[in-house]
């Protein structure tokens, strides 16, 4: 089955979905964050059809769709010539699906409030800059496997850092 413990770095929803996916596989799951609370960071967002078939996965689609807004067009041009930049009509694809436009608070807490009943622990005040062979920076033992969804997360320490 693999590692019984695994920290995942970042309560952003990459990180809450990643860590719902291994506690539902029976793991013991700890997500670390760098603020003293977890929450939602930013306004809102797209979860395009690739999200939506994570969340699909997860069985959270329905729960998320009810704070969200269906779009079914994206269409941009550039403010200087007017050139189209971007038109994208999601009644095209290959397997047509709107994407959703959500705010980042009411998809936080569909996924935190899962996580929460799914069992996974949170460690906050923690900000991660460094990792070696499940080893943090400060040389507090983590777990045999860490995952990382914080792009400040370096994943291994520079050798002359090593112990």
């Amino acid at each position: 089955m693999g590692p019984a413990h695994i920290a995942v770095v970042g309560a952003g929803p990459s990180g809450l979905a990643c860590a719902l996916m291994l506690a539902r596989q029976g793991r013991r799951v700890t997500v670390f964050e760098r603020f003293h609370e977890a929450g939602p960071v930013g306004a809102g967002f797209m979860l395009q059809p690739t999200g939506l078939a994570v969340l699909d996965h997860l069985g959270l689609t329905e729960a998320v769709a009810a704070f969200a807004q269906p779009i079914d067009h994206i269409f941009g041009r550039e403010a200087r010539r007017g050139r189209i930049v971007l038109d994208i009509r999601y009644s095209d694809l290959k397997r047509p699906r709107q994407a959703l436009g959500v705010h980042r608070a009411a998809l936080f807490h569909v996924l935190h409030d899962a996580c929460v009943a799914a069992g996974v622990g949170f460690e906050t005040g923690r900000e991660m800059v460094a990792a070696d062979r499940g080893v943090l920076l400060d040389g507090r033992v983590l777990c045999p496997l860490l995952l990382s969804h914080d792009a400040t997360v370096r994943r291994e320490r520079p050798a002359a850092q090593r112990p």
